[in-house]
């Protein structure tokens, strides 16, 4: 089936589209029976127009809504009032029970107004020795998060909660008494108001024991801010 523009006009007209996380946005349009041709066959030829109507207008488009909802959504809380952002660390070689910066959450020193307040959320995978070529080869899963607050005064000050462990698993490994995985720890240190540098220590175990490795995601989730937090792998 096709659409012929007979008379030579528009058959519909779109306002605007608008694509926004596979949500597509249009006006609704009508068409008519005089408006489609079924390649000359009789038996579609001969449909009329109030039963093609009829399907186009109650067939379900879950997907498809049309631009006056789009104009009640609240669009700016999602984008200039609540903010996060993910950034992936991989480090490789961490020497056995030494702290190690992994990454680092930093802010902007304004000429005023450094205020604001960031949680930072990270959930990686530690590795003994987490390479491809590992025999035997641990793991553990290790989850925790943290906070910051800022104040406005110029230059900005600052203070960080402790870190808060949410979960660290069970190691598991293919040869645990030749490599394995102790206790791993996660630290911040304040080394400006501005920076601040995220640590893993990782107790690498075994008769055979080799290097940590840090693997994941880090999460950052703020308000406030002349300038968004940036997350750098260090």
């Amino acid at each position: 089936m096709k659409l012929i523009n007979k008379d030579r006009s528009d058959l519909f007209r779109f306002a605007k589209q608008i694509l926004i996380g596979g949500l597509l946005l249009c006006l609704p349009f009508t068409c008519y029976a005089k408006d489609l041709d079924f390649d000359s066959n009789p038996e579609f030829d001969s449909i009329s127009a109030t039963s093609i109507a009829g399907t186009l207008s109650t067939a379900a488009q879950p997907d498809v809504t049309s631009v006056g909802e789009l104009t009640a959504l609240s669009v700016a809380n999602n984008f200039t009032q609540f903010n996060s952002k993910r950034f992936f660390v991989n480090k490789a070689s961490l020497a056995d029970n030494t702290a190690t910066n992994i990454f680092r959450v930093a802010t902007t020193d304004e000429a005023s107004n450094d205020g604001g307040v960031y949680s930072v959320y990270v959930h990686v995978v530690i590795g003994h020795p987490g390479v491809n070529s590992a025999n035997p080869c641990a793991g553990k899963s290790f989850v925790a998060h943290f906070v910051r607050s800022m104040s406005a005064s110029d230059p900005g000050t600052g203070s960080n909660s402790a870190v808060v462990e949410i979960s660290e698993s069970a190691q598991a490994g293919t040869g645990l008494g030749v490599r394995g995985i102790g206790t791993v720890t996660m630290t911040v240190v304040e080394t400006s108001e501005f920076n601040q540098d995220i640590q893993f220590q990782i107790d690498v175990t075994g008769t055979g024991a080799s290097t940590g490795s840090v693997s994941g995601m880090v999460e950052v989730v703020w308000s406030g801010f002349s300038t968004a937090p940036i997350i750098s792998q260090i």
